[in-house]
């Protein structure tokens, strides 16, 4: 069976192109989800799954390759060969969800903040599953230290992936690993370099070692504040990089020495359209290019970039599946700023996390919990600023509980995204949107008091609109206990 039990009740998630292949390709994903098939299952030769969806072969043949890349599906030649069903591929969704972030304009210290938690409930979650067995084989990291900085930065990599194994939530390790590669994005593309990279890596070594010991330990005490610890590093490493850094000498530098991709055996040069993509995305993020200005055409950015039609073409397709651009033809044609979907990293964290073995509830919950706890303290902090925008959500949303007829899960999961939507915080919105597809989420509606529940919710509205964080948290918290969900929350989870 398959292990996401919500994913029936949304509609099919589309992207910002209306392509065939694309909307093949979504039907190919939703029939190997809703089915629950695993690894092997034979889907049929390219000629079978022609007819099946009929579309032509070429079309077929386009939508088969989409979803080779995507690490769904494989092809075998000969007598029994055609379309199977592949292992998950986490790097697939784990680059799709690191380049929405870095490209949609996540800032290094949201990003840093939510892999805290993230991190947190990851070690939370394995003190939960830790056994002898499990301590060995985290001790065996432990003790590998090197004078290579790019070991030791292996050795820490590996050792979170070990948490994340014993915590038994893929989630987990999805979301921890987008992260740190989201995060150390952000300092390459600032101008950090590989001797800043290798000193950070060193630099924290020490701070894991003291939380993976207390994670051994059962401390959780120990494990948050060697964390707190790890988040001030980065940021003193973002204020270092900040200071020696000339921005607009980095912006002129060659494509191919851009920026660095990270969490690899080695630090490599980024490609070309890679780098494209990121140059444009940054001119929109910096509001040199509203939504729905035209950034120009093909032509325009292979003279302004000096690179080929291929790299412009593969840049700009990057960017359109993650709604930042769009596309329009005819006259006044080419290339539009666009507003930032998640759907695409949505949609591929979904495949993925619906071909690995189903969670711990509770790791699930609490993670849902402490996002929901930084939404709020993220949406109390737009409103002490003074967002306009965000006061009159608050009130849409305050208007639309008098006329809510949804059922209690309906109800709870429109709560979710409103609270990840007024966060301002494209990482929280993402994160419980997959969460959201991917958790079996089940109401006991027999133990909910709508009239309480909604009261509790107008509370945490006005304390939005108030600024009041701590106040903020603490309706989140009550609305959590009220809401029929049912969990044994872990308490430190609460301090996320």
């Amino acid at each position: 069976m398959p292990t996401n039990q919500l994913h029936t009740m949304q509609p099919l998630l589309r992207g910002p192109a209306s392509k065939l292949g694309s909307q093949v390709l979504q039907r190919l994903e939703a029939e190997i989800v809703d089915a629950g098939w695993t690894k092997g299952r034979r889907l049929g030769a390219e000629e079978e799954l022609s007819r099946r969806f009929g579309v032509s072969r070429a079309i077929m043949r386009e939508a088969i390759a989409m979803a080779e890349l995507n690490g769904l599906v494989e092809s075998r030649r000969g007598n029994n060969g055609g379309l199977f069903v592949a292992a998950s591929a986490q790097w697939v969704a784990v680059s799709t969800l690191r380049h929405y972030l870095v490209l949609s304009g996540a800032t290094p210290a949201e990003v840093d903040k939510i892999r805290a938690i993230v991190q947190r409930c990851a070690c939370l979650a394995a003190m939960r599953q830790m056994d002898l067995e499990n301590a060995q084989r985290l001790r065996e990291h432990l003790r590998v230290r090197s004078e290579n900085p790019r070991d030791t930065i292996r050795g820490l990599r590996l050792a979170l992936g070990e948490i994340h194994s014993i915590s038994g939530e893929s989630t987990l390790g999805l979301f921890d690993l987008a992260l740190a590669e989201s995060s150390m994005d952000l300092l390459l593309w600032a101008g950090a370099s590989r001797t800043d990279v290798e000193r950070l890596g060193t630099a924290i070594w020490d701070l894991r070692r003291i939380q993976i010991e207390a994670v051994i330990g059962a401390d959780p005490v120990s494990v948050w504040e060697a964390q707190e610890q790890v988040q001030r590093a980065y940021q003193r490493e973002q204020r270092h990089v900040a200071r020696q850094s000339n921005t607009a000498a980095i912006l002129n530098v060659d494509l191919e020495q851009r920026s660095l991709a990270f969490m690899r055996d080695e630090l490599k040069p980024m490609k070309k359209p890679e780098a494209v993509a990121r140059i444009i995305a940054q001119k929109i993020i910096r509001s040199e290019i509203a939504v729905g200005d035209r950034i120009g055409c093909e032509q325009d950015l292979m003279r302004d970039l000096g690179v080929s039609r291929g790299v412009v073409r593969e840049a700009v397709r990057t960017l359109e599946r993650h709604g930042i651009v769009a596309l329009e033809r005819g006259f006044a044609g080419g290339i539009y700023a666009a507003a930032p979907t998640s759907e695409e990293a949505v949609r591929v964290a979904r495949v993925y996390l619906s071909m690995e073995p189903p969670g711990e509830p509770s790791a699930t919950l609490n993670l849902a919990l402490a996002l929901q706890l930084a939404a709020a303290e993220f949406a109390a902090r737009r409103a002490k600023a003074g967002d306009a925008a965000l006061s009159q959500r608050l009130e849409q949303f305050d208007a639309w509980l008098d006329t809510a007829c949804w059922t209690p899960l309906e109800e709870l999961r429109a709560y979710y995204f409103f609270l990840a939507e007024v966060s301002g915080s494209r990482v929280l919105d993402c994160f419980m949107r997959i969460l959201s597809n991917h958790a079996a989420i089940r109401v006991d509606a027999s133990k909910i008091d709508i009239r309480a529940t909604r009261e509790l919710q107008r509370g945490l509205l006005r304390a939005i609109a108030q600024g009041d964080r701590s106040l903020a948290r603490r309706y989140v918290l009550e609305g959590h206990k009220a809401s029929g969900v049912g969990s044994s929350l872990d308490l430190y989870a609460e301090g996320a």
